[in-house]
């Protein structure tokens, strides 16, 4: 019994010459344009491929940096700052009002209990330095 791809094969085989003239003609065409182009510089083909081919995404970028700069005129322009800046004393009440502030501040921010202080810990010493002799070497009465 054959393959269903068996059987198609064997169906279509009569239009194989057919196909293949037609692919030698497709080729043949292919060569004689290829041929005719002249060879382009690099730079061209970059220009074309990097800017023609993507217009919108410049138009876009080129877009969005003049918004930027727009703003960033706008914003610069709106909070001009005056040449010389006044030391001003403040007033007698408002040192009492900041300084009622920053007591409430330290009072607010410190713990209410604050924890003892660590007691110093001792340095490590080897394991087995507690144990009587004999434990330590594994034997008994060897001393």
């Amino acid at each position: 019994m054959k393959t269903p791809r068996e059987l198609l094969l064997a169906r279509h085989a009569a239009a194989r010459p057919r196909l293949d003239e037609v692919r030698a003609a497709v080729l043949a065409e292919m060569r004689a344009a290829k041929a005719v182009i002249p060879s382009q510089s690099l730079w061209t083909v970059l220009w074309q491929q990097l800017v023609i081919e993507c217009r919108p995404a410049w138009a876009a970028l080129g877009a969005a940096w003049g918004i930027i700069l727009l703003l960033n005129i706008m914003s610069s322009t709106m909070t001009e700052r005056p040449a010389v800046v006044v030391a001003s004393r403040l007033s007698p009440e408002v040192e009492v009002i900041l300084k009622a502030q920053r007591q409430l501040w330290v009072e607010l921010t410190t713990p209410a209990n604050p924890l003892p202080p660590r007691a110093k810990e001792r340095p490590a010493s080897p394991p087995g330095a507690m144990l009587p002799r004999d434990r330590r070497i594994g034997l008994k009465n060897l001393a």
